[in-house]
């Protein structure tokens, strides 16, 4: 292989060789025939100066095309061997290394077997250096620690002591909203606190535990001039409650301040429109779901209040629900329900009007009030309270004759009462003392 490197050098050499005399002989026909051409067309001047171009670009191209190839590349990987030049060889010699290769495999050697040493125990940790001490100690001197908080009081027992009540709280089987959730706001003139909280009945049972099945939404139009409230309450027979209740005040709430920001008020408020549009979600929400729209009924309430009174210091409430959510008003002395009972007899409690299937069933309330009062909105867990407890009615006017804190609202609804295991909602709306209803 390596005997044949000279005579391909050689014949590489020659084609070189033969190719550049060609390229000669062509560069003189073409200075030639370009000389004699300009030479008839402007005489011999032109025809000189006109071969003297072509010669020098001939030269320049020549030129670049030699600067162009790179030191070494006479070497590079996979060129022709009749491309190399004479000097190089095309198939060199490779250093030896070592011992040549046996042309035979011998069998492979089996290392004798080393016995097993024992690992030396592991090298102990260095130790760690203590830090010094960063920035002054704590507390700095003159910051006195405020006094740990006394533990907060229990509930309120307003009736006989309930067992269910003292059970553990359970989580339900899937998840769920929070238990417990509490809300404050000023709008206006107007002071709002509101708590949900699930009751007894669904946090306790071992096997059974449901989520809480109330909701409720606070909001306001667009330039604040009215407070919107709405409050609902799942149905427990209904397989998600829960999520009928969130989309029913979410609905509420949003339909209610598109109507106000297009210029509609407490007197000229649909209620059927409103409620339809909180039907058709709920409907909808069960159809996308893959649920029935029986695993989906909620009543609900809501309520419209203006942020500022009128010129002569009154101002007009709306309220509108369907199924028996509560409104209330509290008076000097006792509260004053904005909507009728429940049916008494073998049929009470029990439900005709519902979402998302008797929105156009809807009643509406239009209220004028005077400069001050409480209104109250709840979900019969609270509401049942009011109606047919007079102690929890007592107790209830009484601590809510001025505003209270989120967390003490909260408290307060998970008041402990027997029979009394139903979610608890309320919604508190105070204005400035004085007035009643009209």
């Amino acid at each position: 292989m390596h005997a044949a490197g000279p005579d391909r050098i050689r014949r590489a050499e020659r084609r070189r060789r033969a190719s550049r005399w060609l390229g000669v002989v062509v560069l003189c026909l073409c200075l030639i025939t370009v000389g004699a051409v300009v030479w008839r067309v402007t005489g011999l001047v032109g025809g000189v100066f006109a071969s003297i171009v072509v010669l020098a670009v001939y030269v320049v191209i020549d030129e670049f095309q030699r600067k162009d190839v790179p030191p070494g590349a006479d070497r590079a990987p996979g060129r022709p061997a009749e491309m190399w030049p004479a000097h190089v060889d095309p198939y060199p010699q490779r250093p030896v290394h070592g011992p040549a290769y046996p042309q035979h495999h011998p069998a492979p050697r089996v290392p004798a077997p080393v016995p097993p040493q024992a690992s030396p125990p592991p090298a102990a940790p260095p130790p760690v250096p203590e830090r010094p001490p960063q920035g002054p100690a704590w507390p700095l001197p003159g910051v006195r620690l405020p006094a740990p908080l006394p533990p907060s009081p229990p509930p309120p027992r307003l009736h006989r002591t309930s067992k269910t009540s003292a059970l553990p709280w359970r989580l339900p089987a899937a998840p769920a909203p929070p238990a417990m959730t509490a809300d404050a706001a000023t709008v206006g003139d107007l002071e709002v606190r509101a708590a949900s909280l699930i009751g007894p009945g669904h946090r306790s049972d071992p096997t059974h535990a449901g989520p809480r099945q109330d909701a409720y939404r606070l909001g306001r139009d667009g330039r604040s001039a009215h407070l919107i409230v709405a409050v609902a309450d799942g149905m427990s027979d209904s397989a998600h409650a829960d999520v009928a209740a969130a989309v029913a005040v979410s609905t509420l709430v949003n339909t209610l301040r598109q109507r106000l920001d297009e210029g509609d008020g407490p007197r000229t408020l649909d209620a059927g429109q409103v409620f339809l549009e909180a039907a058709q979600q709920v409907y909808a929400a069960a159809e996308q779901r893959g649920w029935s729209d029986e695993d989906v009924r909620t009543v609900a309430l809501a309520a419209v209040l203006p942020t500022r009174p009128d010129p002569d210091g009154r101002r007009t409430l709306w309220l509108a629900r369907v199924g028996d959510p509560s409104g209330w008003f509290r008076g000097t002395d006792r509260w004053k329900p904005l909507f009728a009972g429940k049916e008494g007899g073998f049929d009470r409690g029990k439900l005709r009007h519902f979402l998302p299937h008797t929105p156009q069933q809807a009643e509406t309330r239009r209220i004028d009030v005077g400069r001050g009062g409480l209104l109250a909105l709840t979900t019969d867990g609270v509401g049942d309270a009011l109606a047919q407890l007079p102690v929890a009615a007592r107790w209830f006017h009484r601590q809510w004759a001025h505003p209270v804190t989120a967390h003490d609202l909260l408290l307060h609804i998970g008041y402990e009462a027997q029979q009394r295991n139903d979610d608890r909602t309320a919604v508190l709306v105070w204005w400035r003392p004085s007035g009643g209803p009209r």
